[in-house]
């Protein structure tokens, strides 16, 4: 659950907190006049495009069969493990917490205000549904319009823990390898697997971040499901390129 300028009216501020918030940011704007977030349609193209190019590259990687794929063996334990890892009942609020995080990556990569980042009491968390809470504001006029979809959307799209996994195992020495490519698997299991949770979650299409915008789902869906296909495109491209050095 995150929460910017348009829909934190409940805050209380002291003097020095306005002072802090007076950066540009979008007006206020009542829940019955939402912007659309047809905005993240306009990326669906390019990302077409871009999956033209890279696409039947990664499906070659796909197609090498298990025994040229053997020095990535590695990754496949760690899959497993954020397999067992992500579907412990004791790990609900670790996800609550990397979902919150992906939004809060976003808005610093967009040069959006980050405010705060909120973790609340067992009565609070009965009272709210949520463990934790991002605090945000978005920048003023079309920059504000144009990254708010994706901040809003992040947590179902954004591999937090696998980029920078997989640009750490790429400069790792060679006898160090193999642990670097287990610690990808893990990163890549959580991260898609949390990623594919939170989507299925019937409250965050009905009631969470896919209705923070009107048409929230009829677009957010698509952009959604493009980026997540470009991005195993990515993956597979990154192991085609490991295995021309182990």
């Amino acid at each position: 659950m995150i929460a910017n300028s348009r829909d934190d009216k409940n805050e209380s501020f002291d003097a020095s907190d306005i002072a802090r918030e007076q950066e540009p940011v979008q007006a206020e704007t009542k829940k019955k006049s939402k912007p659309f977030c047809f905005v993240l349609l306009t990326f669906i193209p390019p990302l077409y495009m871009l999956h033209l190019q890279i696409g039947p590259k990664a499906s070659a990687i796909f197609r090498m069969g298990a025994p040229a794929l053997h020095p990535l063996w590695p990754i496949l334990p760690g899959l497993a493990l954020a397999f067992l890892f992500c579907n412990a009942p004791s790990m609900k609020g670790f996800r609550t917490i990397l979902h919150e995080l992906r939004h809060a990556a976003l808005i610093l990569l967009t040069g959006n205000k980050l405010n705060r980042f909120e973790f609340y009491s067992k009565q609070q968390i009965q009272e709210l549904n949520t463990l934790a809470r991002v605090f945000y504001r978005l920048r003023a006029g079309i920059w504000g319009h144009i990254t708010g979809p994706l901040i809003t959307t992040a947590p179902y799209y954004f591999p937090l823990l696998s980029i920078p996994a997989i640009a750490v195992c790429s400069f790792l020495p060679h006898q160090h390898q193999q642990t670097g490519l287990f610690a990808v698997g893990i990163s890549i299991g959580i991260d898609y697997i949390t990623s594919l949770k939170d989507f299925l979650n019937v409250n965050n299409l009905g009631e969470g971040d896919f209705v923070e915008y009107r048409g929230g789902f009829v677009f957010g869906v698509p952009f959604v499901l493009a980026v997540n296909a470009v991005t195993i495109e990515c993956t597979a491209i990154w192991m085609g390129w490991m295995l021309t050095g182990l």
